[in-house]
């Protein structure tokens, strides 16, 4: 396995390919590793627009977790669209054939769009995921997710209000579901990168929960 990013193609069931980036950490001493699956923010999905939000955040803020990660380009409406959903779904499934990752450390990421699709894909696939990150975003709907879940959002985002953060916190303490919030002050909705420090902070949370299992 050697350390890079690199640009993929993955032949769905129906004969479409889906575009995606994979960020790999190089070989090091472990025997399995943690996979992110980091969903892009909206806008007009070029080729490997995946790749693009991939360097501009998860990886950075990701580094220190040493984790494959995968960033696919939406194939559909967005990542609660049925296309796109049944094509993360086959993407998972060829990451774990194609990769030595642990099935128990799956994280859910994504930004603005992509924090929508992980509200939504954690809460229709709990079996998948250890965990979910969504930033800047609000849930879509009703609230089923029932894993833990790190929550950032900017208090100047001046297009989803950070208040939907902290009702969505909210009800899942409610639930008894683990949740940590991350409220930024000074950032709007556009300084994607901005946003690396404080995902960084869910690097010592994931460890923290990999080693409760």
């Amino acid at each position: 396995m050697k350390k890079g990013i690199y640009e993929k193609k993955l032949v769905l069931k129906k004969g479409t390919e889906l575009r995606y980036a994979v960020s790999l950490p190089g070989p090091q001493r472990e025997t399995s590793f943690p996979l992110i699956l980091a969903l892009h923010y909206g806008g007009e999905v070029t080729p490997y627009y995946g790749k693009g939000y991939l360097q501009l955040l998860p990886e950075p803020a990701f580094r220190e977790l040493n984790a494959i990660i995968l960033a696919p380009d939406c194939p559909g409406r967005g990542w609660a669209d049925p296309k796109s959903e049944n094509a993360v779904l086959e993407l998972l499934e060829f990451a774990k054939r194609t990769w030595p990752i642990d099935p128990k450390r799956v994280i859910i990421t994504g930004f603005s769009m992509g924090g929508m699709g992980t509200w939504y894909l954690s809460g229709r696939h709990p079996e998948l995921f250890c965990a979910a990150i969504p930033v800047a975003a609000c849930p879509i709907g009703d609230i089923r997710t029932k894993i833990p879940v790190f929550i950032v959002h900017g208090k100047q985002d001046e297009i989803i209000n950070y208040k939907h953060s902290v009702d969505a916190a909210e009800e899942l303490k409610t639930q008894g579901i683990p949740v940590e919030l991350v409220l930024v002050d000074g950032l709007s909705h556009y300084q994607t990168q901005a946003y690396i420090d404080p995902l960084s902070q869910a690097v010592t949370w994931i460890q923290n929960l990999s080693s409760e299992r």
